[in-house]
């Protein structure tokens, strides 16, 4: 019984990893969109509490920038 509640408990406090990935006028609204994008994927698993892993990435592609980021939520 105790494997078992330490089992969920450590269910509990995982995090997931979501990578989301966007593009806009400007690498601050292609991150906020990459955010966004990362963040409707973990909502869709109920999981509502997100942070970034590392620092985004951003290129610019010839005629936008682009973004991607890593985001554990829980």
């Amino acid at each position: 019984e105790v494997a078992k509640l330490a089992l969920e408990s450590a269910r509990a406090n995982a995090a997931a990893l979501f990578n989301g990935c966007s593009f806009g006028s400007t690498p601050q609204r292609a991150i906020e969109k990459a955010i966004d994008d990362a963040e409707v994927s973990a909502f869709g698993e109920g999981l509502f509490n997100c942070e970034l892993v590392g620092e985004p990435q951003v290129w610019w592609d010839g005629s936008r920038f682009r973004a991607a980021v890593d985001m554990a939520c829980s």
